[in-house]
């Protein structure tokens, strides 16, 4: 076996590098669609407490106006350097309004008119976006939750809004997501799942040189890149590689906050840690730029995007579990095993992730012991 034999047999470099296997490309997607529609759910929450808050704060208005239609001629009548009693429950309303204030005045004091179409832009894609586009985007989140067959209607969708508008960023970033969808569905056919990756990764391209401060663009190019890793060569997988780390970082720039964003960084780094003496520097001779990383930095990583996270991450939790038995601390492993085995199993992936925990637990809880 040569050396290339070797590091294709150990998977550890072709997948440091970017490969879709190494990304777990097809659960994050999964994922982030989970995530998105648990987003979602938090948002409509947030919205109509919101809605009740703006109802009790009118009528607290309406009471104010009130109140002060009657103090209107016993009080506001007198002179503005007319002293206040100690006992004038409107002490502080008068102090945020000058003595020749109306009850006009007061309601645009607490006016919210301006600012209740404030809470409809939760979301800046749904700021630039038409009505008829948003019902396409809900339509096809949800047939991409589902076989293949619908995850193909949902891309056939997508282009066919295409034609209308082969300019608006957020269609081509879904384009980008459904194309990969359907090619992670192609498991029979090399060459169909091979143009969809790469038509996933010209439309994040496409949607990245329209603006290159969308989050959501660096990530699904990244994604994508890390995906053609799959049907390329070492030398190419290696410059994939670059290219994924560098668009990660990017989009974690603009969007510091999205869990699966630190997620995807931390499995980059733990690869890269994973690498063998041999495998790196046979890396480094191939790329000069090939980047380096320890368990300690994918570890940073993977806490960040727990904490981030809305719900419970198995896999997430496995991988610190791991950075933690790498760093020979197997206290930690060992609870975040056993947190990792608590999250319910909901994706395919979870299960040989389940499969992995069990058998970690068995052999560590026994050395620790």
């Amino acid at each position: 076996m040569n050396l290339a034999e070797f590091l294709r047999y150990r998977g550890l470099l072709t997948a440091a590098v970017g490969a879709g296997v190494m990304l777990g490309a097809a659960g994050i997607f999964l994922y982030h669609q989970l995530y998105a529609e648990r987003r979602r759910m938090m948002l409509q929450r947030e919205l109509a407490r919101l809605d009740i808050t703006v109802t009790e704060m009118r009528s607290e208005l309406d009471s104010l106006r009130k109140m002060n239609c009657c103090k209107h001629n016993s009080s506001w009548k007198k002179k503005a350097s007319s002293t206040l009693s100690d006992g004038d429950t409107d002490l502080d309303m008068h102090s945020a309004l000058d003595a020749h204030s109306t009850v006009d005045d007061l309601e645009e004091f607490f006016d919210f008119s301006d600012d209740e179409d404030l809470l409809l832009k939760y979301d800046q894609e749904k700021e630039d976006t038409s009505p008829e586009l948003l019902e396409v985007y809900e339509k096809v989140d949800s047939l991409l939750k589902g076989d293949s067959e619908e995850r193909k209607s949902a891309l056939e969708l997508l282009q066919e809004h295409y034609e209308q508008c082969p300019d608006n960023v957020g269609l081509l970033c879904r384009l980008a997501k459904a194309c990969h969808s359907v090619g992670t569905c192609e498991t029979e056919d090399a060459k169909r799942r091979r143009e969809h990756i790469l038509q996933g990764c010209a439309y994040a391209q496409k949607a990245l040189e329209l603006n290159d401060s969308n989050s959501e663009a660096h990530k699904w190019y990244a994604i994508t890149v890390g995906s053609r890793g799959e049907f390329t060569g070492i030398r190419e997988k290696i410059s994939d590689g670059n290219i994924f780390k560098q668009h990660v970082d990017k989009a974690l720039a603009i969007s510091p906050n999205d869990s699966a964003l630190h997620h995807l960084s931390g499995r980059f780094k733990y690869e890269v840690a994973s690498l063998s003496w041999i495998e790196r520097t046979v890396a480094k001779k191939m790329n000069t730029d090939f980047p380096s990383a320890t368990y300690e930095e994918a570890l940073e990583d993977f806490l960040k995007a727990e904490e981030l996270n809305p719900v419970p991450w198995k896999e997430n939790r496995l991988l610190i579990a791991k950075c933690y038995i790498s760093q020979d601390d197997l206290s930690n492993a060992i609870k975040w095993l056993h947190q990792a085995a608590d999250v319910p199993v909901t994706l395919p992936e979870d299960e040989a992730a389940q499969q992995e925990i069990h058998s970690l637990l068995a052999k560590y809880t026994t050395e620790a012991l």
